[in-house]
């Protein structure tokens, strides 16, 4: 299925099955786009809308990042989704990323996906 109607088909909840990958180095970026409710329209696939799970997910969203607390608020929130288990993982995909002995300075994000800015990359020749 390309993926214009893939999205519409899923974005109507017509599957019993999808396929998502996400990163973040924050728990609000990720989880806010895959589980609050006012997401259902773009990226909550699962189709979950849960009062409790919103209320912590926007009480994280104001808190500041690095205290006690929005970790507190975030591991109620992954307690929350465990309980409700809007859906069941299957699969797990490792990304292995290369480059030749000559490439110089090349340097990844937090996340482990992306390449920082390529200003200082060289190839040694």
């Amino acid at each position: 299925m390309e993926r214009g109607p893939y999205l519409d088909f899923t974005r109507d909840y017509k599957h019993n099955l999808n396929a998502t990958a996400s990163t973040n180095i924050d728990p609000d970026g990720i989880l806010r786009v895959s589980y609050h409710s006012t997401n259902k329209a773009r990226s909550n696939f699962s189709g979950v809308a849960d009062a409790e799970l919103d209320g912590l997910l926007d009480k994280g969203a104001t808190q500041d990042i690095g205290t006690p607390e929005r970790r507190k608020t975030y591991e109620d929130a992954q307690t929350r989704l465990m309980d409700l288990a809007p859906f069941v993982g299957v699969m797990s995909q490792l990304r292995v990323e290369g480059m030749a002995a000559r490439v110089k300075g090349l340097r990844m994000s937090a996340d482990g996906l992306n390449a920082m800015p390529l200003s200082d990359v060289w190839i040694d020749t």
